[in-house]
């Protein structure tokens, strides 16, 4: 008697989607001992808690200090890493986030989501820059700060050179980097963001803005806004702006001059030259100045990969899409974007499916191993691989590789190779 084995595990495979994790495979009924033998050596968990910085699980998962020579003081890095970073070879785009210890807990799980759940862009590295003094690091005229209230304003110049000079090659020494880098500001971070990119528009392919303070200095360094957009060399470099209510103020409302600044730069991006860079400017009404960075944030990273899902891109029938198709499909997006783009394990589990049943199966098994020297902690590859053991008859081998994956499995990850294996014993109807 045959049986299916679906791999519909509740909340998805190691984060990867329900509809992308069908696994065709057909196994004998001795994989009954082995289920019954994993329930027996599951251990028994304590009550869910929040894990401490640097476990896994974290959203950040390193604290790093450093002495800043150009700023003369000790500045923290909360890095969130990916889920499976210690897990993988593979390097990964940075995006260097202004206000970190406030925001590095929503861009980070929001990183990951579309990463693992969604697989609609590549997983990155998220550094969250601390502040030591705000509207110091943040402004850049000392004689037209915020009403004149900060006396050590216009500290900006230093705090970027900071990011660029330092904090971005510590990154790039410490983890495994590609290139490329998106910068990430809010309010005041947003005015530094968009000066950033007027200044030196490669110095990050991506900018982030989000309700940026564009109406410091009471818009004088907005002259020539038109002409410094049409001069920038920035070709590549992705650039959004978004803003929530405080773009359309009430008759007495202190937003007015926010809304004027704000106008006059969408206006002068709509005006610029093209295709000098990617742009967009989104207003969000419904969001206040604190709730905007939520939604802004998804729609720029949707947008700045917004082909990355080879599957939702093409909208096809997976059974059909061949390995060439799918290699061919990266490397241009590769090409598009600098670095070298990975095939996300969503798609890998689809065509590796595919090509195991379409053949011949020295191909399909090339990629699976392939895959695994990448991701050699990923252990649902090896359920991958033993499906391919299974279409050689070596259902010994296939039992060896899903103990394999169990055995290096987080809880969570066990928790669905599990079932897996349970679902692997319902008859096929």
């Amino acid at each position: 008697m045959e049986y299916l084995l679906t791999g519909q595990a509740a909340g998805g495979i190691g984060g990867v989607s329900e509809r992308r994790m069908t696994h065709r495979i057909i196994i004998s009924l001795c994989l009954a001992a082995l289920a019954s033998a994993a329930a027996a050596q599951a251990p028994t968990l304590p009550p869910a808690a929040v894990p401490p910085t640097g476990t896994p699980r974290a959203v950040v998962s390193r604290v790093v200090d450093f002495p800043s020579r150009i700023l003369g003081e000790t500045r923290r890095l909360l890095v969130s890493l990916p889920r499976g970073y210690d897990r993988s070879t593979e390097a990964y785009p940075v995006l260097y986030l202004m206000d970190g210890a406030q925001q590095i807990e929503m861009v980070g799980t929001l990183a990951r989501a579309l990463a693992d759940q969604g697989a609609v862009m590549p997983e990155i590295i998220v550094v969250g820059i601390a502040n030591t003094h705000r509207e110091r690091d943040m402004t850049y005229d000392k004689d037209a700060s915020v009403g004149g209230l900060i006396p050590d304003a216009g500290g900006a110049p230093a705090f970027v050179r900071m990011i660029r000079e330092e904090i971005v090659p510590l990154v790039e020494k410490s983890f495994r980097t590609a290139p490329f880098r998106i910068l990430h500001g809010h309010s005041l971070g947003g005015y530094v963001a968009a000066r950033t990119f007027l200044n030196d528009p490669r110095a990050f392919d991506a900018y982030i803005v989000v309700s940026p303070s564009l109406q410091m200095e009471e818009f004088r360094w907005l002259d020539g806004l038109e002409r410094k957009l049409g001069e920038g060399d920035n070709a590549r470099t992705f650039f959004q702006m978004s803003v929530g209510n405080e773009a359309d103020p009430g008759p007495e409302d202190g937003w007015k001059p926010y809304d004027e600044a704000w106008r006059k730069f969408a206006a002068a991006l709509r005006a610029a030259p093209k295709p000098h860079y990617a742009w967009d400017a989104r207003r969000h009404p419904e969001d206040n100045h604190g709730s905007i960075p939520i939604i802004s944030t998804y729609e720029a990273l949707r947008a700045i990969f917004a082909e990355f899902s080879f599957d939702d891109v093409h909208h096809r029938d997976m059974d059909t899409v061949t390995l060439a198709q799918c290699r061919d499909y990266y490397e241009k997006l590769s090409r598009q974007y600098g670095f070298k783009v990975e095939i996300p394990l969503s798609t890998i589990y689809a065509v590796g499916q595919a090509a195991l049943r379409q053949g011949p199966l020295e191909t399909a098994a090339a990629f699976i191993d392939e895959q695994i020297r990448l991701r050699p902690g990923a252990p649902f590859l090896y359920l991958l691989k033993a499906a391919e053991r299974q279409a050689r008859q070596d259902m010994a081998g296939a039992m060896g590789l899903i103990k394999t994956a169990r055995d290096m499995a987080t809880p969570d990850e066990r928790v669905s190779i599990d079932s897996i294996v349970r679902q692997a014993l319902t008859p096929k109807k």
